[in-house]
């Protein structure tokens, strides 16, 4: 390859990765506050 190429593949992958984990990161996120009941348990109120 030449040096232009990689030179533009190390400045896009490092941005496309923190992307990619910040945005995973916030879907696990609305996937744990929308099933904390079903993986807590029944009858635990953490909102009072």
């Amino acid at each position: 390859m030449k040096k232009i190429h990689l030179l533009l593949i190390k400045a896009f992958i490092r941005p496309f990765f923190v992307t990619f984990f910040i945005v995973m990161f916030i879907l696990l996120m609305f996937f744990l506050f929308k099933y904390i009941d079903d993986l807590i348990g029944k009858g635990f109120e953490w909102y009072t």
